[in-house]
């Protein structure tokens, strides 16, 4: 048997193995993909803080009708006060920017106005969102 033969078998050998290994990954990922696409649907911060509190106070139903009401208004408290927050830091970081106004050319100053108006837009955009 010649050298061209035991290339010939070689590569047919390397072939197969390659064959193998790719449809053993194409399996796995395919199991994967499934895997995924049963995960849980999204759970918002009250229905989370509403089941972590009736299994560790062990609440009634009557009680958690109770609860659910203040829980609700803390969480859009809190929600509230956090938008405020971040809309006075932002403003603060906007205030920044408009100083260096001086230290720039004109051509630079436009620029800066525009990357202000952006930067503005895109902020009030995601704050305007909902969070769950």
């Amino acid at each position: 048997m010649g050298f061209g033969w035991k290339l010939t078998i070689s590569f047919a050998l390397v072939f197969v193995i390659g064959v193998l290994c790719g449809a053993t990954i194409t399996l796995t990922l395919g199991s994967l993909h499934e895997f995924s696409a049963k995960a849980p649907p999204a759970v918002t911060w009250e229905q989370a803080a509403m089941k972590n509190l009736t299994k560790q106070l062990g609440l009634t139903p009557e009680q958690q009708e109770k609860v659910r009401g203040p829980i609700h208004d803390a969480i859009e408290n809190i929600r509230a006060v956090r938008q405020k927050t971040l809309m006075e830091t932002n403003q603060s970081f906007d205030q920044a920017l408009a100083g260096l106004k001086p230290l720039l050319t004109p051509e630079q100053q436009q620029k800066l106005d525009e990357f202000r108006t952006r930067r503005t837009a895109r902020v009030r955009s995601a704050y305007a969102k909902p969070s769950p």
